[in-house]
């Protein structure tokens, strides 16, 4: 069989074994870090992710490669986590033909490269790198470096110098994917010896006294050896100096520099080198991640007493350069990660084999061959069957491995399972509890963590955020506090000071410590929602919900309660938690149409336009006179495009509800839609009558006012909203508009126009074309017409950019005014039929 089909085989049961990981989820491991809570990433390939991620150093790494590659993935998949998981099967079987294609080049054994690449493919320790979409790193790191070493074996077999450029280049990527195979050039050194022969370019029965004899009786060539140590010189530079940024980067990690001795750690790297080679003979319960430290004696003299037996066996059988090759190769390469410099909280981790393991494979193909070949002739044909049956097993131990990853609780599950005193287990496990809503499973998880790990400040975290979940804002506040004591930058701690802050009402604080958190980190979601809670002024319903809810604790049962509740956390964005309480209502009235409308509105908000559809019908049904339900059937069955049907719905709700001023806001945003401006200004305007109060309903109100040139409604209801709001992009762009371009010039106000239109583009960091289109317009009634050329260039660019080509062609079409020294004015719009 040729290797084109040996590759094949090879390529296509490993994509049966993995695929089941395209219907795996997330894990809460890392993956909210690398993918799918990182909005930098989510985002997609950007110029600005590109500069982030060469500048970055989150998650206690620099590895711009592997950024990009989740970039990547989120602009051709979205989010969701099938594409990711594909792309890692992918990449793995990649990896797996990349090995057979290096060793049999290398080798021209074509079986027994088979064999390892088949090892390397199936093997269960391979799994966490291949079913954990963080460990993306892995995957890129190992495919750019087994590409360096087919190149380097090209060069070194005299293909030219620009394989040696290749391999550098190749092993730069895999340094910039993931710092673990700085020494890649120890293993280019390793095949110069065996099986490339460049070590011993002379083979000599003997040796001379004053030339060191090498293994098997070969003469060193010193100035071969000499050559070979400077043709890896740039190998040797590279590593270097990523060695230097990868330790600057996970300085934040490094507990073990501080918390573990040094003889703490040669003992965990001795325990961990043995227990890897336990688990590729034995893969049985494996875990993720590994934390406990507490080795017995009897266990550290057991691992040494392997370590050193095998080390004897290797340099007995010197003879066989392979046994050499491959058991330093599983060495040296786990020298980064095995423990001298400890980083994170892990002791060990099956990740970690997915390189250095190729060692211990390739001892046992050749190893075997050669046993069954000379020492066990008779039975040599008992080889291949005993390599499919290894096969068979790793491949089956694999599968089983790979449901174990389908989700985080299934991991940690797992991992509670088979490992002892497993906090970050537990931790994970709480985390997950907690996005349940099970607030009591999480409590019990992360407190036993806590006993495990009291000093872990994220333990400690998800402690107070249940507490908080709970009600229990006492205890909650001594958790925060105690942490902020301990670790003054922990942002997520401060992040949940400030929300525990705004609990209690005490606004001003909540801001500080939402503002610091996020000064700190400026991917934390929950810090800016609560900053724009506050100044909006939703915020303020948060010391009710809070009194409401120890209501709850002793009126469990209280309907009206409970969905006020509800109401309340919708409007300080809980949707789940409110789905939560709605649902709690209709287990005891499963026709209340509160809570009907309620859960109906929420699905509508998630896209989920069929469950609300019958969720409201049902809520219309339960009562026809209930204005709110009528008015969200409306709105969904205005996306679906039945726009009579919505019609229909509006006008019922304001003649049943006529004090409902949301009923008054659909149907004015409808009629507006459809074309029939002069209703809209009058019922958006009666809208925002009924809620003064309300800067979304009186910039509606402007907004309309303003499109029908209604100079004196549309300043009033602008002018209102950005007293409620000062900092809100959209009044601020729209009273600039109408105060530069209106046609009538006692409307007009160029100075004011240009300060309103430069704050909103201020505020968006100017990169809104239709902003920066207005700020033109209003240079250009206050008489810059240089600046407002150049404002318009601008907006022309990046509509250009954004593919926009009628905003294009209009901004084009003012920027010729503007050299014209003329400003533009609005057509002037006919008044509307009374």
């Amino acid at each position: 069989m040729s290797r084109r089909w040996v590759a094949g085989v090879l390529a296509l049961l490993t994509l049966v074994i993995y695929w089941p990981t395209a219907g795996h989820d997330f894990v809460d491991y890392d993956d909210s870090d690398y993918v799918y809570g990182n909005q930098m990433v989510l985002r997609g390939l950007t110029w600005e992710g590109i500069v982030w991620a060469f500048t970055t150093t989150r998650v206690a790494n620099w590895h711009p490669l592997t950024w990009l590659s989740h970039m990547l993935d989120c602009s051709l998949f979205g989010s969701a986590p099938a594409g990711p998981h594909i792309v890692n099967v992918l990449l793995h079987v990649a990896n797996a033909v990349l090995v057979l294609l290096l060793l049999h080049r290398m080798t021209g054994g074509l079986w027994r490269s088979a064999a390892v690449a088949a090892l390397f493919a199936w093997h269960p320790v391979h799994v966490e790198s291949v079913a954990w979409i963080s460990e993306r790193k892995d995957l890129l790191s190992t495919l750019f470096g087994l590409a360096s070493l087919i190149a380097y074996h090209r060069y070194a077999t005299g293909e030219g110098r620009r394989w040696y450029e290749l391999s550098l280049g190749a092993f730069a990527l895999s340094l910039l994917a993931k710092p673990m195979l700085v020494t890649l050039p120890c293993v280019m050194l390793l095949l110069d010896y065996w099986p490339l022969g460049r070590l011993f370019p002379q083979w000599n029965a003997g040796a001379s006294g004053r030339s060191p004899t090498a293994p098997g009786g070969a003469r060193v060539d010193r100035p071969a050896v000499i050559g070979l140590l400077v043709e890896k010189i740039p190998f040797l530079v590279a590593t270097v100096a990523l060695s230097i940024v990868t330790l600057i980067a996970q300085r934040g990690a490094m507990m073990s520099v501080v918390k573990l001795s040094l003889t703490e750690r040669i003992i965990n790297a001795g325990v961990a080198y043995a227990a890897y080679l336990g688990k590729t003979f034995w893969p049985v319960n494996l875990a993720c991640p590994y934390v406990d430290r507490s080795w017995p004696p009897a266990t550290v003299g057991l691992a040494v007493g392997v370590l050193v037996t095998i080390s004897v066996l290797v340099w007995v059988g010197r003879r066989k350069k392979y046994l050499t090759v491959g058991w330093c190769w599983f060495l040296g390469t786990l020298v980064p990660v095995i423990g001298l410099i400890q980083v994170g909280t892990q002791t060990m981790a099956d990740r970690y084999t997915y390189f250095p393991l190729l060692g211990i494979f390739l001892m046992l193909a050749w190893g075997g061959d050669e046993l069954f070949r000379w020492r066990w002739p008779a039975q040599r044909r008992l080889l291949p069957g005993l390599a499919v049956g290894v096969a068979v097993a790793c491949a089956v131990l694999t599968s089983r491995q790979v449901s174990y990853w389908k989700d985080s609780r299934s991991l940690f599950e797992r991992a509670l399972a088979v490992t002892a005193n497993n906090w970050v287990a537990r931790n994970a496990l709480g985390a997950e509890a907690i996005r349940r809503g099970d607030l009591l499973a999480a409590y019990s998880h992360l407190s036993e963590a806590e006993r495990l790990c009291p000093e872990d400040q994220d333990v400690r975290y998800n402690l107070a955020l249940t507490a908080v979940k709970m009600n229990r804002l006492a205890e909650a506040e001594t958790r925060l506090a105690a942490i902020i004591a301990r670790a003054p930058n922990h942002a997520r701690a401060l992040n949940g000071m400030g929300y525990l802050r705004t609990l209690q009402g005490r606004f001003d604080e909540a801001q500080g410590y939402c503002r610091r958190a996020l000064q700190l980190d400026p991917e934390i979601e929950e810090a800016r929602i609560n900053l724009e809670l506050i100044q909006t002024g939703a915020a303020k319903a948060f010391p009710e919900l809070t009194a409401l809810k120890a209501r709850l604790e002793t009126e469990p049962g209280n309907v009206e309660l409970r969905l006020r509740a509800a109401a309340l956390l919708v409007t300080v964005l809980r949707p789940q938690e409110a789905t939560s309480y709605y649902q709690k209502v209709l287990e005891q009235n499963p026709a209340e149409p509160r809570a009907l409308t309620g859960l109906g509105a929420l699905a509508a908000s998630g896209g989920n336009d069929d469950e609300a559809l019958k969720l409201l019908e049902r809520a219309v049904a339960a009562d026809g006179k209930h204005g709110e339900a009528r008015v969200q059937l409306g709105a969904v069955l205005e996306r679906l495009g039945r726009v009579e049907e919505a019609l229909r719905q509006y006008e019922t709700a304001v003649q049943v509800r006529p004090e409902l001023a949301e009923a008054w806001a659909g149907l004015g945003l409808l009629h507006a839609t459809t074309g029939r401006m002069g209703d809209a200004v009058g019922e958006l305007d009666r809208a925002a009558g009924l809620r003064p109060d309300d800067a979304e309903y009186r910039m509606r109100a402007g907004l309309a006012a303003a499109n029908f040139q209604r100079v004196e409604p549309a300043t009033r209801h602008l002018r209102a909203a950005l007293q409620l709001r000062p900092d809100w992009h959209l009044p601020l762009n729209a009273l600039a508009w109408l105060l530069a371009t209106h046609p009538d010039a006692a409307a007009r106000n160029g100075a004011e126009a240009v300060k309103l239109a430069r704050r909103a583009c201020e505020l968006t960091k100017f990169e809104n074309p239709l902003l920066l289109d207005v700020l033109g317009a209003a240079l250009a009634e206050a008489g810059d017409f240089a600046e407002a050329q150049a404002m318009a260039k601008r907006a022309v660019e990046l509509a250009q950019r954004l593919n926009s080509p009628q905003a294009s062609s209009e901004f084009s079409a003012r920027l010729e005014l503007y050299r014209q020294t003329r400003p533009y004015r609005q057509p002037r719009v006919p008044s509307p039929m009374p």
